[in-house]
Parts: structure tokens; C-alpha cells; sequence
């Protein structure tokens, strides 16, 4: 009997941790494909940990609602709904049952995904695989000031972009 193929998601916001703890899940056997955003000095030293292909896809989704990974408002069900007519479910389903042809365990990590979960639920329902959620958790101010460090932000963005989206 064929096991039920599985994925590991990783969620959080920006800063918050996502890498690490998806470091760890490589570390502990889990596929995280091999076209992953290589490592940037001063920012992620040690790596990103996100496949790029996913992450250009949900830039692609993004820009497509005329929003940023930065904006300050959850993707509404209509939203979703002109990303599934646009065609973007049907590329993500293909995306990914290429990316777990040969393992039984993938696991995804771009902190985008936060805010475009409800398109993501629905391309795992249609592979069909069992779906683990970890979230990561780090004090706001500290994501706040690893925010403005990196990006420039005022602390009180980072304070509601972190709100945004672990509430």
C-alpha cells in the first residue's frame, strides 16, 4: 500500500525564524528540492531555505493583486478567486507534483505564504497529500528591528505586518 505523500509547511512571518526551523526539517530528512534562493551576506547568511520557484510564483500572485509581501491586509476570498481565474492554481498544482515526483516528504517554506494560505490549501487539496503546518514565533519588536535593519521599515510597520500575519 502506497503511503500518502506529505507536506511540511513552514509558516511565520518575515524575520521571525522560517529559516531555521526549515534548516532543521533538511537536516531531519525533509526534501526541500533542489533549486533553492542561494544565501545573501547580511541578511541570510546561512540561506534562505525557500525554493525559488515557489517564491517566483507567489511574487508572480502577488503582483498580480497589485500587492506587496509587505502590504498590511489579508488576500480576501475574492482575491483568491481572481488568482484561481487567472490560472495560477492549476500552475501551482503542476508546480509541485513535479517537485514531489521523487520524495515522500516535501517541505515549503516562503513567509508570502502567510498571507496566500487560502490559494495554498487548495492546491494541497487537489495533490491530494497530507499537509503539516509549523509556525514559528519570534517577540515582535525583535521582528520589528530585524525589519528596519534589513529593510528600512518603521518599527510600527513591523509591528502590523507581524500582526498581520500570526493573528
Amino acid at each position: 500500500m502506497n503511503e500518502r505523500k506529505r507536506i511540511v509547511v513552514v509558516l511565520g512571518m518575515h524575520r521571525s525564524g522560517t529559516s531555521v526551523v526549515t534548516r532543521a526539517l533538511q537536516v531531519m530528512g525533509v526534501d526541500l528540492g533542489s533549486n533553492l534562493m542561494p544565501a545573501m551576506q547580511k541578511v541570510n547568511d546561512k540561506g534562505f531555505w525557500e525554493d525559488v520557484d515557489v517564491v517566483s510564483l507567489n511574487e508572480e500572485i502577488l503582483e498580480a493583486l497589485s500587492i506587496t509581501w509587505h502590504h498590511l491586509f489579508p488576500v480576501t476570498l475574492d482575491e483568491v478567486k481572481k488568482i484561481n481565474r487567472l490560472g495560477f492554481l492549476s500552475r501551482a498544482v503542476k508546480l509541485l507534483r513535479k517537485k514531489m515526483r521523487n520524495c515522500q516528504v516535501f517541505g515549503l517554506k516562503d513567509p508570502r505564504m502567510v498571507k496566500l494560505l487560502p490559494f495554498w490549501k487548495q492546491v494541497f487539496a487537489r495533490l491530494d497529500v497530507e499537509v503539516n503546518y509549523i509556525i514559528t514565533l519570534r517577540h515582535p519588536l525583535s521582528v520589528s528591528r530585524s525589519l528596519f535593519k534589513r529593510d528600512g521599515f518603521p518599527l510600527e510597520k513591523g509591528h502590523l505586518m507581524w500582526l498581520d500575519h500570526i493573528v
